[in-house]
């Protein structure tokens, strides 16, 4: 018996099993991240809370991580010890060009706290909006240094004051 297969499914099939090949050789299938994000963004980032300058109280200690989904958007995850010594953790994976994606917490648990846009402005440079109920409720950047060993993270509400992380590239062995 001979299996017939439309274009549209060999697409798919190809373009679930190799999406880099797929975007390139398609123009209906979007970049990736990975094609985007520079390497220097990848990798675990701790931030130095004395160098940090905080609205309200500041975390006892906080780690931020950028990696990839399968789908090839970039993970963001961050975990914070806060001042009264509860962990919380929040993640989000978006494409690098500003589109809106969902934002998880411990506390809403698989249904979506906000919605994160990130667009990279350039290599070094990354402009974030955090909407709820259609409403953008932060705005931030984060900013790379040339050397690739410092992540300056602002954000706040929209022109109101804003808060500081510097974070530096964390190899764990502390």
């Amino acid at each position: 018996m001979k299996t017939h297969y439309s274009k549209f499914a060999i697409l798919l099939i190809s373009s679930s099993i190799f999406p880099i090949a797929a975007a390139q050789s398609n123009p209906m299938v979007p970049a990736n991240a990975q094609e985007q994000a520079p390497e220097a963004l990848l990798g675990v980032w701790k931030a130095d809370i004395s160098a940090s300058q905080y609205i309200n109280t500041p975390p006892r200690k906080n780690i931020r991580s950028f990696s990839y989904t399968q789908d090839g958007k970039v993970l963001v995850t961050s975990t914070t010890l806060n001042s009264a010594g509860r962990v919380s953790m929040l993640h989000w994976a978006v494409q690098l060009d500003g589109t809106p994606a969902p934002e998880f917490t411990q506390v809403s648990r698989s249904t979506p706290a906000s919605l994160v846009g990130l667009k990279m402005e350039d290599t070094q440079t990354f402009i974030m909006t955090v909407s709820k109920h259609g409403e953008v409720t932060l705005t931030g950047e984060m900013q790379l240094s040339e050397d690739g060993d410092t992540l300056t993270y602002r954000y706040g509400q929209p022109n109101g004051e804003q808060n500081r992380i510097v974070y530096h590239r964390w190899d764990m062995s502390e």
